[in-house]
């Protein structure tokens, strides 16, 4: 684990006692605490537990960044609960609120899964807008935590989008006079493909 004593050194002894000596240790695990001069002496083996939920991890299913993904096509999410040291609170097992304001996460905002010893090991989602700097947030209580910034490609050719040349529906025309339409090959999503 890691010790965090403040410096190098400690108050001075008095009557050959240390009554108080602050250490902050901000690992989870068992621990003991050795001091150490010219002769040492070890404390008993005792815990540090986590913290309550300060933040969530969201990332790929497998652990890392969320890489690219394709618009309409579902992808698995593994999400970690976290205190404010980033050790993981096995203590949670609630749910988290998914959402994405940049993406469009089907379901948004979408009820996660339960959580086992404070991991979501596999959440599907879907994002259905295409883009770069596309993000997921998951939330619990006043816990939030939002994935890297992932690209989202748009989905396979489903359909033209045929309109005016300058957007929009086509106006009246006049027969026999030439006109401009503009033609959009877009996904199943309507994102330019």
């Amino acid at each position: 684990g890691t010790l965090s004593l403040g410096g190098g050194t400690t108050a001075a002894f008095v009557g050959g006692v240390l009554s108080s000596h602050a250490v902050t240790i901000s690992n989870t695990g068992n621990f003991t605490i050795t001091a150490r001069r010219t002769v040492s002496g070890t404390s008993n083996l005792f815990a540090v537990n986590p913290g309550g939920v300060n933040n969530f991890l969201v990332e790929t299913v497998g652990g890392g960044v969320i890489p690219t993904q394709t618009a309409g096509t579902p992808f698995n999410i593994r999400i970690t609960a976290r205190d404010a040291s980033n050790n993981t609170v096995t203590s949670f097992t609630g749910t988290a609120t998914l959402t994405s304001v940049t993406g469009g996460l089907v379901g948004d905002p979408l009820a996660s899964g339960p959580f086992v010893l404070g991991v979501l090991a596999s959440q599907s989602v879907t994002l259905t807008s295409a883009g770069a700097s596309r993000t997921i947030t998951a939330t619990s209580g006043g816990a939030t935590g939002t994935s890297n910034t992932f690209t989202v490609n748009p989905g396979v050719l489903n359909n033209f989008l045929v309109e005016s040349s300058t957007g929009g529906n086509i106006p009246a025309q006049t027969a026999g006079s030439p006109f401009n339409i503009k033609v959009t090959a877009r996904d199943a999503n309507n994102n330019t493909v």
